[in-house]
């Protein structure tokens, strides 16, 4: 794998301003302190849940270093709610028609970009609160009917209680939520909603 120099960074946001899979590539390619750099450039073209998916395909590759920390970075800094959106409704439909087929269905391959996309809604600063919670509530009434696995419900808990305490959001709807969890009927989630309550309180 070539580093990324300097000289490659600046290619990379001016050269291939117009094609975001690329930019993608060299974001994954670069070291974290690189990453920190283009981070912000490559956010603004993330236009189309075609480069959200791009972007959660690169964290099934084990040969990148800190891929999950580097996606869900860079997804906090879509600044379109739409797009994120579009991205749950791609790969709610990918998980549903591949969890048909028991031939074709990986759920820990689908487990893993739910997370992440997850984490990054949750962590997308640039967009309301509101309307992250908003979107995270719609898409978790769709997803665990057809993906009930310990790692997304844990990462929905965690989402919640960072946003919490964030100007604008429905703190009421959020505990009523997290009590929802309480009555998993798996004990690990059920205890993690309890003291995920107990730290907002």
């Amino acid at each position: 794998m070539l580093p990324v120099s300097g000289s490659i960074q600046a290619k990379s946001v001016n050269s291939l301003y117009g094609d975001p899979d690329l930019l993608i590539k060299e974001y994954f390619l670069a070291s974290p302190e690189q990453r920190a750099k283009l981070r912000s450039s490559i956010a603004q073209r993330l236009s189309s849940a075609k480069s959200i998916l791009s972007i959660l395909g690169w964290t099934h590759l084990t040969t990148v270093k800190d891929v999950y920390d580097g996606a869900v970075d860079l997804l906090a800094e879509c600044e379109d709610v739409r797009v994120f959106a579009n991205a749950c409704d791609c790969l709610l439909d990918l998980t549903h028609s591949s969890s048909r087929d028991s031939n074709l269905y990986r759920p820990e391959v689908y487990e893993r970009s739910w997370d992440i996309l997850i984490k990054g809604i949750g962590c997308a600063y640039h967009i309301q609160p509101q309307a992250r919670l908003r979107l995270l509530q719609k898409l978790a009434m769709s997803l665990l009917p057809i993906l009930n696995r310990r790692s997304i419900k844990a990462t929905l808990l965690d989402v919640l209680a960072i946003l919490f305490d964030q100007e604008g959001v429905n703190q009421h709807f959020i505990e009523t939520y997290i009590q929802f969890f309480e009555q998993d009927r798996d004990e690990y989630i059920r205890n993690y909603a309890k003291e995920t309550l107990a730290e907002l309180s």
